[in-house]
């Protein structure tokens, strides 16, 4: 604990320390356009667009609709312990510090277009919102030569921290439905110390710990099927990374994915919450091992056509075409009711 406080303290000094330097800069070099990220250099950003300058914000926060999920799963729970876990788990501030980035934003691009959706309701009329999606390494994140297609019990696997935020409360009863379908749901996740609690109630999953890059990719490699449960996500990697390794995913309609999986085609969408539909998934893909296979297959096609070269390209074309032309010209922006282009979409 005193390494995780030490190490954070740094990287706050190392912030500060940025800010200034940007501060600095842009008094010597004034510029009318500055490209951020998200959470990075506020207050100089900040200063920048007070004193004119256009602000081209990459908005990759992950608290998209968490405040809600999360304020809704407190209600639900007794007055006590639980329930003051719950509620120091939600990203009040940092929603509200990410609602001050955008506001000022001139445009915005996002990952998802659930993000593209919350980012418009909250932007003047006019602001572009481009959709760049999420990447992934195809040659790190690969199938294993071989995998055992019986039908037999599975091992799945879940990549993320250890929060009431990333569903492990659904993940843990859907882990119980689903035992006898199951060898193993294994967790690769951090940050249990942030909910003991919750820790401690996931008796039906193996919380394994955080772990190497390297050793996530030999456990996706080893298991049999992806659950990301989350309650409300940007886009999270953890899904791609997974489809590139070959796996069924199942995920939910608030994981930022309903663009890019097709449910029964290349993984699987659920409700946020919904234990017992991802149990009859584990239970169905338990005993279909030509449904594992073919929806693997789809999900790594979909994976190499996301790659980070691909990312790459739509990210130049957001600034050098699309988002460039319209600001560099002067030219009508897009109302709010206007639809992404469908080429922002294609792969996103």
């Amino acid at each position: 604990r005193q390494e995780r406080i030490r190490i954070a303290s740094l990287v706050r000094w190392r912030v500060r320390a940025m800010d200034r330097s940007l501060r600095r800069r842009l008094e010597r070099n004034p510029t009318d356009t500055l490209l951020v990220l998200q959470n990075f250099h506020r207050a100089a950003f900040g200063e920048a667009a007070a004193s004119g300058t256009s602000i081209w914000l990459i908005a990759n926060s992950d608290v998209w609709g968490l405040n809600e999920s999360l304020s809704a799963l407190a209600e639900e729970a007794p007055p006590g312990a639980w329930r003051d876990e719950i509620l120091r788990e939600l990203p009040s501030r940092a929603a509200r510090d990410d609602a001050g980035d955008i506001a000022i934003a001139r445009a915005v691009i996002v990952e998802s277009p659930r993000m593209g959706d919350t980012v418009r309701a909250m932007v003047k009329p006019g602001t572009p919102i481009l959709e760049i999606g999420q990447g992934v390494d195809p040659g790190t994140f690969v199938p294993p030569a071989i995998r055992d297609l019986s039908a037999r019990r599975l091992r799945a696997i879940q990549v993320s921290r250890i929060a009431h935020g990333k569903g492990l409360t659904a993940a843990n009863r859907a882990a119980g439905l689903a035992r006898d379908s199951l060898e193993r749901f294994r967790v690769l996740g951090w940050e249990a110390e942030r909910a003991p609690l919750l820790a401690r109630s996931c008796a039906n999953l193996d919380l394994a710990g955080g772990t190497s890059h390297a050793h996530v990719v030999s456990e996706l490699q080893a298991a049999d099927v992806l659950v990301l449960p989350t309650l409300g996500d940007s886009m999270p990697r953890a899904v791609l990374e997974g489809m590139a390794c070959g796996l069924p995913v199942i995920t939910t309609h608030a994981s930022g994915y309903d663009h890019l999986i097709r449910s029964g085609d290349n993984g699987f969408l659920v409700a946020p919450g919904d234990a017992e539909a991802i149990a009859a998934l584990l239970a169905r893909l338990a005993a279909d091992g030509a449904l594992r296979e073919r929806i693997g297959r789809a999900a790594r096609a979909t994976a190499e056509a996301n790659t980070w070269d691909a990312l790459e390209e739509r990210f130049r074309r957001a600034l050098s075409g699309e988002l460039g032309g319209r600001l560099r010209a002067g030219a009508p922006r897009p109302s709010v009711g206007d639809p992404v282009p469908a080429d922002r979409r294609e792969g996103a």
